[in-house]
């Protein structure tokens, strides 16, 4: 789960109980707070942020995109792309990309410290840090409700493998393999 200066995809299932009134994660790998490299999911203010810190990227350069969701929905799909070969953060909700400006499908730049999905190819993410299921890697901040199909992949992958795994959902297909 740390890719260090690779590409990484995270993708999840949640159903949150709770989308307001804290900082309430679900997944991440170091990037316990805006500034700190590693990444995450966080829910805060009705929204989903998922968000990136690589080394030496603080103030503007912090990647982070936010889509709104309500605990209305049930299960909502989730999946963000570290691309650091061609620079690029991207995520998806219920199957629905960020686009390249980041501005696509009901995402808007910027949230929980990050202000942008573009960097310089080659950055270091990987944080010293654990990984952390249902909460961040400091006091608090812990998820209420559930996580399924978690799968993390060292490369970025396609909007296609991200259709597919959407696709399939949680009716017990699983995720595909890349045969």
């Amino acid at each position: 789960a740390s890719p260090g200066t690779g590409s990484l995809t995270v993708s999840l299932w949640i159903n949150p109980n709770q989308t307001s009134g804290g900082a309430f994660f679900p997944i991440g790998k170091g990037n316990r707070s805006s500034g700190t490299v590693g990444w995450s999911f966080f829910l805060e203010n009705d929204v989903i942020i998922p968000r990136a810190a690589y080394e030496g990227g603080g103030g503007d350069l912090r990647l982070g995109l936010n889509h709104p969701i309500s605990v209305d929905e049930g299960w909502v799909h989730m999946v963000m792309v570290i691309d650091n070969e061609a620079g690029t953060f991207a995520a998806y909700y219920n199957g629905q990309a960020s686009g390249a400006d980041g501005t696509e499908n009901g995402w808007s730049l910027g949230g929980g410290g990050g202000q942008t999905n573009t960097f310089e190819p080659g950055q270091d993410f990987n944080p010293s840090e654990n990984l952390l299921v249902g909460r961040r890697s400091s006091e608090g901040a812990s998820f209420d409700g559930g996580i399924d199909d978690v799968a993390i992949w060292t490369e970025a992958l396609s909007a296609a493998d991200i259709t597919q795994i959407y696709e399939r959902g949680l009716n017990g297909q699983g995720i595909p393999s890349n045969d």
